[in-house]
Protein backbone atom coordinates (compact mmCIF):
# COMPACT_ATOMS: atom_id res chain seq x y z
CA UNK A 1 0.00 0.00 0.00
CA UNK A 2 1.65 3.67 -0.61
CA UNK A 3 0.63 6.33 2.04
CA UNK A 4 1.26 9.48 1.27
CA UNK A 5 1.07 12.04 4.01
CA UNK A 6 0.69 15.97 4.15
CA UNK A 7 1.89 18.67 5.92
CA UNK A 8 -1.07 19.57 8.66
CA UNK A 9 0.11 22.46 9.81
CA UNK A 10 2.39 24.34 7.66
CA UNK A 11 1.75 25.07 4.34
CA UNK A 12 1.91 22.07 1.90
CA UNK A 13 3.48 22.67 -1.83
CA UNK A 14 1.14 20.19 -3.31
CA UNK A 15 -1.99 21.47 -2.57
CA UNK A 16 -0.72 24.83 -4.11
CA UNK A 17 0.15 22.99 -7.29
CA UNK A 18 -2.90 21.13 -7.33
CA UNK A 19 -4.95 24.00 -6.86
CA UNK A 20 -3.11 25.37 -10.34
CA UNK A 21 -4.09 21.99 -12.51
CA UNK A 22 -7.29 22.24 -11.55
CA UNK A 23 -7.88 25.97 -12.53
CA UNK A 24 -6.62 25.55 -15.52
CA UNK A 25 -8.89 22.38 -16.05
CA UNK A 26 -11.67 24.64 -15.27
CA UNK A 27 -10.35 27.71 -18.07
CA UNK A 28 -10.32 24.43 -20.74
CA UNK A 29 -13.03 23.06 -19.40
CA UNK A 30 -15.05 26.30 -20.54
CA UNK A 31 -13.28 27.12 -23.87
CA UNK A 32 -13.04 23.85 -25.67
CA UNK A 33 -15.81 22.12 -27.38
CA UNK A 34 -17.32 19.03 -26.45
CA UNK A 35 -16.35 16.96 -29.69
CA UNK A 36 -12.90 18.25 -28.23
CA UNK A 37 -13.30 17.29 -25.10
CA UNK A 38 -14.72 14.30 -25.86
CA UNK A 39 -11.16 12.90 -28.08
CA UNK A 40 -9.26 14.59 -24.57
CA UNK A 41 -11.06 11.66 -22.01
CA UNK A 42 -12.08 15.32 -20.57
CA UNK A 43 -14.37 13.79 -18.22
CA UNK A 44 -11.56 11.44 -16.62
CA UNK A 45 -9.36 14.45 -15.58
CA UNK A 46 -10.79 18.02 -16.48
CA UNK A 47 -13.96 17.39 -14.80
CA UNK A 48 -12.89 16.58 -12.00
CA UNK A 49 -11.33 20.28 -10.88
CA UNK A 50 -14.55 21.54 -9.05
CA UNK A 51 -14.38 18.13 -6.78
CA UNK A 52 -10.99 18.41 -6.27
CA UNK A 53 -11.39 22.00 -5.02
CA UNK A 54 -14.09 21.53 -2.61
CA UNK A 55 -12.15 18.50 -1.32
CA UNK A 56 -9.03 20.57 -0.70
CA UNK A 57 -11.73 22.86 0.92
CA UNK A 58 -13.24 20.48 2.81
CA UNK A 59 -9.39 18.94 3.78
CA UNK A 60 -8.39 22.42 5.53
CA UNK A 61 -11.43 22.82 7.57
CA UNK A 62 -10.81 19.52 9.51
CA UNK A 63 -7.16 21.06 10.02
CA UNK A 64 -8.67 24.04 11.84
CA UNK A 65 -8.64 23.31 15.77
CA UNK A 66 -11.80 25.16 16.11
CA UNK A 67 -13.83 27.10 14.57
CA UNK A 68 -14.95 30.82 15.73
CA UNK A 69 -17.83 31.53 13.68
CA UNK A 70 -17.34 35.33 13.74
CA UNK A 71 -13.99 34.70 12.59
CA UNK A 72 -15.08 32.13 10.15
CA UNK A 73 -17.93 33.85 8.36
CA UNK A 74 -15.51 37.32 8.25
CA UNK A 75 -13.00 35.13 6.16
CA UNK A 76 -15.30 34.14 4.31
CA UNK A 77 -16.80 38.00 3.13
CA UNK A 78 -13.44 38.89 2.50
CA UNK A 79 -11.84 35.79 0.65
CA UNK A 80 -15.03 34.76 -0.98
CA UNK A 81 -18.31 36.76 -0.78
CA UNK A 82 -17.19 40.18 -1.33
CA UNK A 83 -15.18 39.50 -4.58
CA UNK A 84 -17.91 37.23 -6.00
CA UNK A 85 -20.63 39.65 -5.79
CA UNK A 86 -18.25 43.03 -6.60
CA UNK A 87 -17.37 40.66 -9.90
CA UNK A 88 -21.41 40.02 -10.13
CA UNK A 89 -22.34 43.90 -9.89
CA UNK A 90 -19.44 44.85 -12.56
CA UNK A 91 -21.26 41.78 -15.29
CA UNK A 92 -24.87 43.03 -14.49
CA UNK A 93 -23.54 46.80 -15.17
CA UNK A 94 -21.71 45.17 -18.18
CA UNK A 95 -24.22 43.11 -19.37
CA UNK A 96 -27.18 46.14 -19.17
CA UNK A 97 -24.52 48.44 -21.35
CA UNK A 98 -24.04 45.50 -24.19
CA UNK A 99 -27.37 43.40 -24.19
CA UNK A 100 -29.51 45.92 -23.07
CA UNK A 101 -28.39 49.71 -24.14
CA UNK A 102 -26.59 49.01 -26.98
CA UNK A 103 -27.32 45.56 -28.84
CA UNK A 104 -31.02 45.01 -27.89
CA UNK A 105 -30.95 41.78 -27.40
CA UNK A 106 -32.23 41.54 -23.61
CA UNK A 107 -34.81 43.93 -21.72
CA UNK A 108 -33.97 44.83 -18.05
CA UNK A 109 -36.40 42.12 -16.94
CA UNK A 110 -34.76 38.98 -19.30
CA UNK A 111 -31.63 40.49 -17.36
CA UNK A 112 -32.66 40.40 -14.19
CA UNK A 113 -34.65 36.85 -14.65
CA UNK A 114 -31.41 35.37 -16.10
CA UNK A 115 -29.28 36.79 -13.14
CA UNK A 116 -31.79 35.04 -10.27
CA UNK A 117 -32.11 32.21 -12.37
CA UNK A 118 -28.31 31.00 -12.85
CA UNK A 119 -27.40 32.53 -9.32
CA UNK A 120 -25.25 35.12 -11.53
CA UNK A 121 -23.79 36.24 -14.41
CA UNK A 122 -20.30 34.63 -15.73
CA UNK A 123 -19.31 31.22 -16.57
CA UNK A 124 -19.31 28.66 -13.73
CA UNK A 125 -20.90 31.24 -11.35
CA UNK A 126 -22.72 28.50 -9.57
CA UNK A 127 -19.55 27.55 -7.60
CA UNK A 128 -19.23 30.41 -5.04
CA UNK A 129 -22.38 29.26 -4.08
CA UNK A 130 -21.68 25.83 -3.48
CA UNK A 131 -18.58 26.99 -1.58
CA UNK A 132 -20.26 29.36 0.74
CA UNK A 133 -23.18 26.02 1.06
CA UNK A 134 -20.04 23.81 1.93
CA UNK A 135 -18.15 26.20 4.47
CA UNK A 136 -21.85 26.97 5.98
CA UNK A 137 -22.37 22.89 6.16
CA UNK A 138 -18.95 21.99 7.35
CA UNK A 139 -19.17 23.14 11.51
CA UNK A 140 -22.04 20.98 11.58
CA UNK A 141 -21.76 18.40 9.85
CA UNK A 142 -18.07 18.20 11.89
CA UNK A 143 -20.36 18.05 15.17
CA UNK A 144 -22.61 15.51 14.00
CA UNK A 145 -19.47 13.49 13.13
CA UNK A 146 -18.15 13.83 17.16
CA UNK A 147 -20.66 11.82 17.96
CA UNK A 148 -20.83 9.32 15.55
CA UNK A 149 -18.17 5.90 15.60
CA UNK A 150 -15.67 6.52 12.70
CA UNK A 151 -16.58 3.12 11.30
CA UNK A 152 -19.91 4.39 10.27
CA UNK A 153 -19.05 8.00 8.54
CA UNK A 154 -18.41 6.35 5.45
CA UNK A 155 -21.85 4.50 4.95
CA UNK A 156 -23.34 7.89 6.83
CA UNK A 157 -22.19 9.97 3.93
CA UNK A 158 -23.33 7.17 0.91
CA UNK A 159 -26.87 7.02 2.82
CA UNK A 160 -27.22 10.72 3.00
CA UNK A 161 -25.76 11.38 -0.93
CA UNK A 162 -28.08 8.42 -2.21
CA UNK A 163 -31.10 10.30 -0.30
CA UNK A 164 -30.33 13.63 -1.86
CA UNK A 165 -30.25 11.70 -5.46
CA UNK A 166 -33.42 10.26 -4.72
CA UNK A 167 -34.95 13.44 -3.35
CA UNK A 168 -34.07 15.15 -6.53
CA UNK A 169 -35.58 12.45 -9.01
CA UNK A 170 -38.79 12.28 -7.06
CA UNK A 171 -39.36 15.81 -6.72
CA UNK A 172 -38.06 16.49 -10.74
CA UNK A 173 -35.81 19.27 -9.48
CA UNK A 174 -34.97 22.07 -11.89
CA UNK A 175 -31.55 21.87 -13.34
CA UNK A 176 -31.02 25.72 -12.53
CA UNK A 177 -32.25 25.39 -9.00
CA UNK A 178 -29.80 21.85 -8.95
CA UNK A 179 -26.59 23.31 -10.27
CA UNK A 180 -26.97 25.86 -7.17
CA UNK A 181 -27.15 23.45 -4.70
CA UNK A 182 -24.86 21.52 -2.79
CA UNK A 183 -26.26 18.05 -3.09
CA UNK A 184 -23.97 16.40 -5.59
CA UNK A 185 -20.65 17.26 -3.24
CA UNK A 186 -21.61 16.09 -0.12
CA UNK A 187 -20.02 12.79 -0.61
CA UNK A 188 -16.56 14.91 -0.95
CA UNK A 189 -16.81 16.60 2.78
CA UNK A 190 -16.13 12.53 3.96
CA UNK A 191 -13.31 13.12 0.83
CA UNK A 192 -11.30 15.67 2.57
CA UNK A 193 -12.11 13.91 6.25
CA UNK A 194 -10.26 11.03 4.92
CA UNK A 195 -7.49 12.46 3.07
CA UNK A 196 -6.86 14.73 6.67
CA UNK A 197 -7.02 11.48 9.19
CA UNK A 198 -5.60 8.65 6.90
CA UNK A 199 -3.47 10.57 4.12
CA UNK A 200 -3.80 9.84 0.25
CA UNK A 201 -3.66 6.12 0.36
CA UNK A 202 -3.60 3.23 -2.91
CA UNK A 203 -3.82 0.10 -1.95
CA UNK A 204 -6.08 -3.05 -3.01
CA UNK A 205 -9.49 -1.21 -1.94
CA UNK A 206 -8.87 2.66 -3.14
CA UNK A 207 -7.90 0.88 -6.82
CA UNK A 208 -10.97 -1.36 -6.28
CA UNK A 209 -13.10 1.71 -5.65
CA UNK A 210 -11.81 3.62 -8.24
CA UNK A 211 -12.50 1.03 -10.89
CA UNK A 212 -15.58 0.81 -9.37
CA UNK A 213 -15.80 4.95 -10.11
CA UNK A 214 -14.58 4.63 -13.51
CA UNK A 215 -17.44 2.03 -15.00
CA UNK A 216 -19.94 4.57 -13.40
CA UNK A 217 -18.15 7.53 -15.39
CA UNK A 218 -18.27 5.20 -18.32
CA UNK A 219 -21.99 4.64 -17.67
CA UNK A 220 -23.11 8.42 -16.87
CA UNK A 221 -20.76 9.61 -20.17
CA UNK A 222 -21.43 6.84 -23.07
CA UNK A 223 -23.87 4.43 -22.22
CA UNK A 224 -26.75 6.73 -20.05
CA UNK A 225 -28.87 3.76 -18.41
CA UNK A 226 -31.31 4.98 -16.50
CA UNK A 227 -30.14 4.71 -12.69
CA UNK A 228 -32.78 7.08 -11.18
CA UNK A 229 -34.28 7.27 -8.57
CA UNK A 230 -30.64 6.55 -7.20
CA UNK A 231 -28.75 8.81 -9.30
CA UNK A 232 -30.24 12.00 -10.87
CA UNK A 233 -28.75 12.42 -14.08
CA UNK A 234 -30.76 15.03 -15.67
CA UNK A 235 -28.22 17.46 -16.30
CA UNK A 236 -25.05 16.13 -18.77
CA UNK A 237 -23.14 19.05 -17.28
CA UNK A 238 -21.90 17.24 -14.42
CA UNK A 239 -20.97 13.74 -15.37
CA UNK A 240 -18.75 12.47 -12.72
CA UNK A 241 -20.59 14.75 -9.97
CA UNK A 242 -22.58 11.43 -8.30
CA UNK A 243 -20.65 10.01 -4.76
CA UNK A 244 -19.81 6.64 -6.67
CA UNK A 245 -17.65 8.74 -9.17
CA UNK A 246 -15.75 10.45 -6.04
CA UNK A 247 -13.47 7.30 -4.91
CA UNK A 248 -11.69 7.61 -8.37
CA UNK A 249 -11.32 11.62 -8.66
CA UNK A 250 -9.58 11.10 -4.64
CA UNK A 251 -7.53 8.05 -4.86
CA UNK A 252 -6.84 7.16 -8.25
CA UNK A 253 -6.77 10.57 -9.89
CA UNK A 254 -5.23 12.20 -7.07
CA UNK A 255 -2.54 10.24 -6.87
CA UNK A 256 -1.82 10.46 -10.33
CA UNK A 257 -1.14 14.24 -9.55
CA UNK A 258 0.64 13.57 -6.89
CA UNK A 259 3.45 11.66 -9.07
CA UNK A 260 3.16 14.28 -11.34
CA UNK A 261 4.00 17.09 -8.49
CA UNK A 262 7.03 14.61 -7.57
CA UNK A 263 8.28 14.95 -11.42
CA UNK A 264 7.47 18.57 -11.72
CA UNK A 265 9.28 19.14 -8.87
CA UNK A 266 12.63 19.03 -10.43
CA UNK A 267 11.70 22.26 -12.92
CA UNK A 268 11.75 24.82 -10.51
CA UNK A 269 10.12 27.16 -12.79
CA UNK A 270 7.45 25.30 -14.12
CA UNK A 271 7.07 23.49 -10.05
CA UNK A 272 6.84 27.70 -8.57
CA UNK A 273 4.89 28.57 -11.72
CA UNK A 274 1.93 26.00 -11.37
CA UNK A 275 1.83 26.63 -7.31
CA UNK A 276 1.62 30.80 -7.72
CA UNK A 277 -1.14 29.99 -10.13
CA UNK A 278 -2.96 27.83 -7.38
CA UNK A 279 -2.20 31.00 -4.91
CA UNK A 280 -4.64 32.69 -7.08
CA UNK A 281 -7.08 30.27 -8.39
CA UNK A 282 -10.08 32.25 -7.03
CA UNK A 283 -9.19 35.74 -8.68
CA UNK A 284 -8.48 33.65 -11.94
CA UNK A 285 -11.50 32.16 -11.47
CA UNK A 286 -13.47 35.42 -11.31
CA UNK A 287 -11.45 37.26 -13.96
CA UNK A 288 -12.53 34.05 -16.52
CA UNK A 289 -16.14 34.34 -15.01
CA UNK A 290 -15.86 37.63 -17.49
CA UNK A 291 -13.91 36.88 -20.04
CA UNK A 292 -16.33 34.04 -20.98
CA UNK A 293 -19.38 36.27 -20.33
CA UNK A 294 -18.28 38.32 -23.42
CA UNK A 295 -15.57 36.08 -25.01
CA UNK A 296 -17.63 32.19 -25.41
CA UNK A 297 -16.11 29.72 -27.36
CA UNK A 298 -19.57 28.85 -29.60
CA UNK A 299 -18.49 32.55 -31.02
CA UNK A 300 -15.08 31.33 -32.68
CA UNK A 301 -16.31 28.77 -34.97
CA UNK A 302 -13.55 28.89 -37.26
CA UNK A 303 -10.32 27.16 -38.98
CA UNK A 304 -8.83 24.56 -36.66
CA UNK A 305 -5.24 27.46 -36.19
CA UNK A 306 -7.88 30.15 -35.37
CA UNK A 307 -9.13 28.25 -32.60
CA UNK A 308 -6.14 26.55 -30.93
CA UNK A 309 -5.22 30.32 -31.19
CA UNK A 310 -7.87 31.22 -29.20
CA UNK A 311 -7.46 28.24 -26.74
CA UNK A 312 -4.25 29.75 -25.76
CA UNK A 313 -5.09 33.34 -26.22
CA UNK A 314 -7.60 32.49 -23.35
CA UNK A 315 -5.53 30.67 -21.39
CA UNK A 316 -2.74 33.25 -21.46
CA UNK A 317 -5.36 36.11 -21.00
CA UNK A 318 -7.21 34.54 -17.96
CA UNK A 319 -4.01 34.06 -16.13
CA UNK A 320 -4.13 38.62 -15.58
CA UNK A 321 -5.02 38.30 -11.68
CA UNK A 322 -1.50 35.97 -11.52
CA UNK A 323 0.51 38.18 -13.21
CA UNK A 324 -1.07 41.30 -11.05
CA UNK A 325 -0.58 39.37 -7.94
CA UNK A 326 3.05 37.93 -9.00
CA UNK A 327 4.15 41.41 -9.19
CA UNK A 328 2.65 43.47 -6.96
CA UNK A 329 5.10 43.21 -4.70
Amino acid sequence: MNIVSFNSSGREPFWDVLKGLCIIWVILHHCLQEQVKDLLLFSFWGEAAVPLFITLQSYHFFRKDRIVWKEYIQKMWHRIIKPFLFVEILLLSLHFVVDVLFLNRLDVVDLLKLFVARGGLGWGAYYPWIYIEIALLLPFINYLLLRIPERYHLYLFIFMSVMLEVFCCVVSLKESVYRLLFFRYLFLIYCGLMLFNEGLKMGKKEWLLSMVSILFIIQFKYIKWDLSPFFYTKPDEWIIAHWICYFYVVNMLLYVIYKFFLWIRQFIFWSNLLASIGKGSFEIFLFQMCYFSFFPPYAFKVDSFSYCVYIMFSLLICMCPYYIKSHSY
